[in-house]
């Protein structure tokens, strides 16, 4: 299947939700900034995405082949043991607010302009989701990103670059040689129908991270993966 590309994704930010999440609190200079701050963005911003749906060629104890690349990781084979397809995705921020963002030095306006293309990226990735998951019925749609977690390491994203082909002139995205995404603000990854929804955090034992979607299960590594920690 041709990658599927999204470059026409619109950016609305709830700043109500935004000051809540900074803690900026209503009527202080602060939350003025944010909504100063997200007007503009508004204007700039075109975030983008692709995808791509892969078929599983083989399937090993700790690997899968798809697309004559070996994806390394115990925790992946696991997680699509019962099915045969993947969709590789990448989202990101765009490289339109990534410019603007460096129109800003000031403590206070690159914290929040960093939190904004965060939100750029994830509409990104929310728009890609739902197509995804309502076009192929997707059931316990779950996502892996390599370098979230130990048992997929980061170097793995020169696979997934590999299979997707071009992102730079798609949607703008590279990948560096130290294995760093421009715009900074993109994400990789892979999803995926199983038996069980499955979200990274649950292996993570990283405390207090604001962007946690589920517990962390220190038992999860051995009773489901056969690994340890």
């Amino acid at each position: 299947m041709d990658v599927v590309v999204f470059d026409n994704i619109s950016l609305k930010i709830d700043t109500k939700k935004l000051n809540k999440k900074l803690k900026a609190n209503n009527g202080s200079f602060f939350a003025s900034r944010v909504e100063e701050l997200a007007k503009e963005a508004e204007k700039i911003a075109k975030p983008k995405g692709l995808f791509k749906l892969s078929y599983i060629d083989t399937k090993g104890e700790n690997f899968i082949v798809v697309e004559d690349e070996k994806l390394v990781s115990r925790v992946l084979r696991v997680n699509v043991d019962k099915v045969g397809r993947i969709f590789l995705f990448l989202a990101t921020c765009g490289r339109e607010i990534e410019d603007w963002s460096k129109n800003y030095d000031d403590m206070l306006d690159t914290f929040i302009v960093d939190n904004i293309m965060e939100l750029a990226c994830k509409e990104a990735q929310k728009i890609i989701f739902n197509y995804i998951d309502d076009k192929y019925d997707l059931k316990n749609a779950s996502k892996m990103n390599p370098g979230s977690l130990s048992n997929w390491p980061i170097k793995e994203q020169r696979k997934i670059f590999r299979i997707l082909k071009n992102s730079n002139e798609k949607i703008g995205v590279e990948l560096t040689d130290s294995l760093l995404m421009k715009p900074a603000k993109t994400v990789s990854g892979i999803r995926f129908s199983s038996e069980v929804k499955f979200e990274n955090c649950q292996l993570c034992p990283k405390d207090k991270c604001p962007n946690r979607a589920a517990p962390y299960n220190k038992q999860l590594y051995a009773a489901r993966y056969g690994l340890g920690k």
